[in-house]
């Protein structure tokens, strides 16, 4: 799941079948053919993560892993929102590696 279309692409390149781009009904992530296991949250904004969270926290119970470059807010407040996993990183290319982890 994700709202960059570049995303979705590389997604889809490095041979994922089913990738769901949010746009305007970010309900319709919920309703998907196969099932969904676990959840990474790519993104620095506060409000991006704490929609992301709670949608996939109340909707389909699975463990949410952050990764963010934003150190303005603790590991402590994103576990409260509902991330069961907070990283940090400073890697620009974050978005290549954990597409490629997920795929392994």
């Amino acid at each position: 799941m994700t709202t960059y279309k570049s995303i979705e692409w590389t997604a889809n390149e490095l041979g994922f079948q089913h990738v769901i781009r949010c746009t305007k009904n970010p309900q319709a992530l919920l309703y998907t053919p196969e099932p969904i296991s676990k959840v990474i949250v790519l993104s620095d904004m506060l409000p991006t993560i704490s929609f992301f969270v709670e949608l996939v926290r109340f909707n389909l119970n699975v463990p949410v892993t952050l990764v963010t470059h934003n150190r303005q807010y603790s590991i402590q407040l994103y576990k409260t929102i509902g991330a069961k996993y907070v990283v940090y990183t400073n890697c620009d290319n974050v978005v290549l590696f954990f597409l490629n982890e997920a795929k392994s």
